[in-house]
């Protein structure tokens, strides 16, 4: 039997032991979490390894894809042979910038690729260059900078930039269209690189058009550059359509075919010659076609000719032809009695804004028979159309200026423009003179003649157009002092201006 106090000993170990294995679980639990930590950031470690080498993967194949795209496109260098052109000389400079700001090459990189597209003449001037500094001992050209100011210094005109300077002061459209002339007028003002307001760029624009459209652009309204192109561009094309039209017209008039009546003449000189009979009829269709007699509204003669003696009133005038325009209230009348010869003139009135067709009046002129010595003593008179009403129209070859009497601007309300030099006009007054402010861009129309002029707004009852050196100087104008008649050159026509006869 073992005594109970011997067992008290083992009890104290025991207890002691479960103490030693508790610290030695807590230890190992706490290792454990560490060691999980651990594994757990390693694992992180790798995902973003493993995510950056496919990131750069990815990159790089961007990168790549890029490059493939450059080589699809055709960004060559052009060769440059120094031919002497400088437009060209400049288009090659700044086509070669551009390719190397793409392709962000380097200064000593840009100098390589450029001296290999020199060639011909430019490639020896470049090859003499080097042996020259290498001589003299300066230092080599190894930049784009440097070389492109050699170039330019050699290449590039001293004067060129004044000589575009001079080119564009003097541009003019002369016979070129308003859009050709237009496109090297913004040409040339970008090549000079003018800092200047748009109204002196409007002004210059203005001045370079034909005098013509220049006065009708002048006097219209406009804020900017933009306006006043709009405006002449729009002119020159009314201007293409009269043209247009009245070409038509008169091929229309040769071909027309209106019945012709022959005269007894025309019979007897087919009897005379029956071999010849269907050439002279030919000949003789020609001659009178267009010939009709506003007494008897036949063919085949004119007034003078008429064997009807019996003379027709305005009003039957007016009955017979459709298109017959009578004189207005306050013009001279129009004599249609006695021997007279007569032209029949067509006039095409121009297109308006409202009505896109034009409208062709008929209007006889007839002038009696002149005595050789009836125009003598007497300046040119004649009648013509403004605004489609009738004017009276002197042209005075002693006069210094063109002039319209004030109360025609007034009646007919044609607008009118500030005189850039006002002036005094004495052959009205002989005392003080008048003094001219306005002036007023008229619209005249003398049978097929049509013409813009500008006159100076006077008070005047001689007449209401005078037409003085300014239009003859302008037009060419030729004239016969004995018959008092005007040749005027307009374009590639010329016009046969007869005076009326005396009243």
């Amino acid at each position: 039997m073992v005594d109970g106090g011997e067992d008290k000993p083992w009890k104290g170990d025991m207890d002691a032991i479960k103490a030693e294995i508790g610290q030695i679980s807590y230890v190992v639990k706490n290792i454990a979490t560490v060691l999980a930590r651990q594994q757990k950031k390693k694992m992180n470690e790798s995902e973003s390894d493993s995510n950056s080498e496919f990131g750069d993967d990815t990159r790089s194949k961007k990168d790549k894809r890029k490059d493939d795209d450059d080589r699809s496109l055709k960004l060559d260098i052009p060769e440059f042979n120094g031919d002497g052109d400088a437009e060209k000389f400049l288009d090659w400079i700044r086509q070669t910038e551009r390719i190397f700001e793409y392709k962000d090459y380097d200064e000593r990189k840009k100098f390589k690729v450029a001296t290999l597209k020199l060639t011909k003449y430019a490639s020896l001037w470049y090859e003499n260059m080097k042996r020259q500094r290498r001589r003299d001992g300066k230092p080599k050209v190894e930049t784009w900078e440097k070389l492109k100011k050699h170039l330019t210094k050699i290449f590039l005109p001293r004067d060129y930039e004044q000589d575009n300077y001079l080119k564009l002061t003097s541009l003019s459209r002369e016979n070129s269209s308003v859009s050709d002339y237009i496109h090297e007028f913004e040409k040339m003002s970008i090549i000079c690189d003018l800092d200047e307001k748009e109204e002196l760029r409007t002004a210059r624009f203005i001045r370079g058009l034909n005098p013509n459209l220049a006065q009708r652009v002048e006097i219209q309204s406009y804020s900017n550059f933009d306006d006043a192109c709009r405006l002449a561009l729009k002119f020159e094309k009314q201007d293409k359509s009269k043209r247009t039209y009245n070409r038509d017209y008169a091929r229309s008039l040769s071909t027309s075919s209106n019945p012709v009546a022959t005269t007894s003449n025309s019979k007897e000189t087919r009897k005379e010659d029956p071999k010849d009979k269907g050439r002279n009829t030919v000949v003789e269709v020609k001659e009178t076609r267009l010939r009709r007699c506003f007494k008897c509204q036949g063919y085949g003669h004119i007034a003078n000719e008429c064997p009807q003696k019996r003379t027709l009133t305005i009003q039957e005038l007016i009955n017979l032809v459709p298109n017959f325009v009578a004189p207005e209230p306050d013009s001279e009348p129009v004599d249609v009695e006695g021997e007279s010869d007569e032209e029949e003139v067509h006039e095409v009135e121009p297109y308006s804004d409202e009505e896109k067709e034009a409208l062709v009046l008929r209007t006889l002129h007839t002038e009696a028979a002149p005595a050789e010595t009836e125009q003598r003593e007497r300046l040119f008179h004649s009648r013509c159309k403004v605004n489609n009403r009738i004017c009276t129209l002197i042209v005075d070859s002693g006069s210094c200026t063109n002039v319209i009497a004030r109360d025609v601007v007034t009646k007919l309300k044609i607008p009118t423009k500030d005189h850039p030099k006002p002036y005094r006009l004495h052959w009205l007054d002989g005392n003080n003179g008048v003094m001219v402010k306005k002036q007023a861009l008229i619209s005249l129309q003398l049978g097929p003649y049509e013409d813009e002029i500008l006159c100076d707004v006077i008070p005047m009852n001689a007449c209401h157009i005078l037409l003085g050196r300014p239009w003859q100087y302008d037009r060419k104008v030729e004239h016969d002092g004995r018959s008092n008649i005007y040749v005027v050159s307009k374009g590639k026509a010329k016009y046969r201006w007869k005076p009326l006869p005396p009243t």
